[in-house]
């Protein structure tokens, strides 16, 4: 009797300790499976930052200027405006309104799959929340109207942004004939140069889902006329 109850004694520490090994084995390969996927995850993830910091954002030029409807990417000075053009405007900034309407081509260009070896990768571009300055003065906000893809192996993309403001709001200390050759200015159309400029955020799509950049870019870009 005494005999049996020992070897059943041996055999339950013997199971225990066997069980004890498979769950410590399990979890061993557990944290194993674990660990290896989440280095693959975190290559990927790595992988797909070095790609978005490859990006490449500029401004491309002004094109469409108008003001109180009124199309000025065809003239160079004052002189050029008809009379009911020059009167509307007048009349306009009379009223304390000169609101302005342009497209600011951002391009944005995408270099990853140049080097050798490397995947051609495109880029969705999600989202790109951006502040205008004109000559250092900040004045609207705004953001993109649906992605963009720029393909990979040095392709690029131009990204049309509409803005839309009444320049009186933010140049009041400027007279009639110095705000209209301020937006010749911008439209390029005069050789005297003004600088505009976006405070970008851009946020790329990837495997993981939508990542933003940590901070702001300057996009930014000198104009001046012939």
């Amino acid at each position: 009797m005494m005999m049996r109850q020992q070897r059943q004694i041996t055999e339950s520490l013997y199971n225990q300790r066997h069980s004890d090994s498979k769950l410590l084995y399990l979890v061993m390969v557990s944290v194993l499976i674990f660990y290896i996927s989440g280095c693959a995850d975190i290559k990927r993830i790595a992988n797909s930052l070095t790609n978005i910091s490859k990006l490449e954002f500029s401004l491309d030029g002004v094109t469409g200027m108008s003001v109180e409807g009124v199309r000025l990417d065809r003239i160079k000075s004052l002189k050029d405006l008809s009379v009911l053009d020059g009167l509307k405007l007048a009349n306009a900034y009379k009223n304390k309104t000169l609101n302005t309407s342009f497209i600011i081509n951002v391009l944005a260009e995408n270099p990853n799959g140049l080097e050798s070896g490397q995947k051609n990768i495109s880029a969705t571009i999600e989202d790109l929340q951006w502040d205008l300055y004109i000559d250092d003065i900040k004045t609207i906000s705004g953001g993109l109207a649906s992605p963009v893809k720029v393909p990979g192996g040095g392709g690029s993309e131009i990204i049309p942004l509409r803005i839309d403001l009444n320049l009186v709001d933010y140049f009041q200390n400027r007279g009639y004939d110095a705000l209209i050759n301020l937006v010749l200015n911008i439209g390029g159309l005069k050789s005297d140069p003004s600088v505009i400029r976006l405070s970008a955020k851009p946020t790329v799509g990837t495997s993981f889902g939508p990542i933003a950049y940590p901070g702001t870019i300057d996009i930014e870009h000198e104009i001046a006329g012939n």
